[in-house]
């Protein structure tokens, strides 16, 4: 089973799920949402679902998905979860925007400009 995070809208059953579930879950689609929107970059609940496998000892591959313009936002969000998830580092949440939306010549990976 792969759990899509960006497609169950409470929280709370994310959790539920991984804490029952998580031996039958080998592939995780992380994604924050918002009442607007989903497949947007890391925010709080999406560090707080891998904290949680982290703690369950879970050993299953996590994909990051996000709208187009939010993907030069994935090289740096996946480090950040490394840093978080194997050297017990922070996660600094930066908010998402949308100033690729309109800007299809720069989706995909544009270098990031958090660097």
């Amino acid at each position: 089973m792969t759990l899509d995070t960006a497609h169950i809208h409470d929280q709370n059953t994310i959790l539920e799920i991984i804490d029952i579930y998580h031996h039958f879950i080998p592939v995780v689609h992380l994604s924050a949402k918002n009442e607007t929107g989903h497949h947007l970059p890391l925010d709080q609940d999406c560090i707080e679902v891998a904290s949680l496998l982290k703690v369950k000892n879970w050993q299953g591959t996590i994909i990051l998905e996000y709208l187009p313009w939010h993907h030069y936002r994935v090289a740096d969000d996946i480090q950040a979860l490394d840093r978080f998830l194997f050297h017990d580092e922070p996660v600094t949440i930066i908010p998402p925007d949308n100033k690729y939306k309109d800007r299809p010549d720069c989706w995909g990976y544009c270098p990031s400009p958090y660097r």
